[in-house]
């Protein structure tokens, strides 16, 4: 039976202290806010403290802590239907449309908030999270191979959104 991963209070601070970032980044890909970013991710830390004695290190605890994440930033959103990525302001025009970095980036944004919950979720934890899809399985609560079917399509549409920028001789 896999032991517990946090055999002392100084284990579990560790712990906190090497993830807390990265799970309010996953957060902040859900509300688009960071103060609720970082009440999410303190919420799930608790959790995690609290159910310390439960918790094994197979899966590891920091799943655990994504899941609790994911779960209570769906749950806020479908409660206050809000939505789950921040507000993107409309680029103004421009002649040379789409060459800058602020407008890629608002463009990225943009995308990334039009894709599917499964999708957008898929992405952001294997590609801002770095997660392997094994891990971003157990976060998501499915198989590694619904992960990479969620990831090449909002890749592809990704690519879509983007062509303007991925293709310069496409201008719109």
């Amino acid at each position: 039976m896999p032991s517990t991963p946090f055999p002392t209070e100084s284990d579990f601070e560790t712990f906190f202290r090497a993830h807390y970032a990265v799970v309010v980044r996953y957060a902040v890909g859900f509300v688009g806010d960071g103060d609720t970013a970082r009440d999410l991710a303190q919420e799930a830390f608790v959790k995690a403290w609290e159910a310390r004695d439960r918790l094994s290190t197979e899966p590891p605890p920091i799943a655990w802590v994504f899941a609790v994440v994911r779960n209570a930033a769906l749950n806020r959103t479908r409660r206050n239907r809000l939505v789950p990525m921040e507000a993107v302001p409309e680029p103004e025009p421009e002649e040379d449309r789409g060459r800058e970095l602020p407008e890629l980036q608002a463009a990225l944004r943009s995308a990334l908030r039009d894709l599917p919950e499964r999708q957008r979720e898929a992405f952001l934890l294997t590609r801002y999270q770095g997660m392997a899809h094994a891990d971003a399985a157990r976060v998501m609560g499915c198989a590694p191979r619904t992960v990479n079917n969620h990831l090449v399509a909002a890749l592809a549409t990704l690519r879509r959104a983007l062509t303007p920028w991925l293709n310069p001789a496409t201008d719109p």
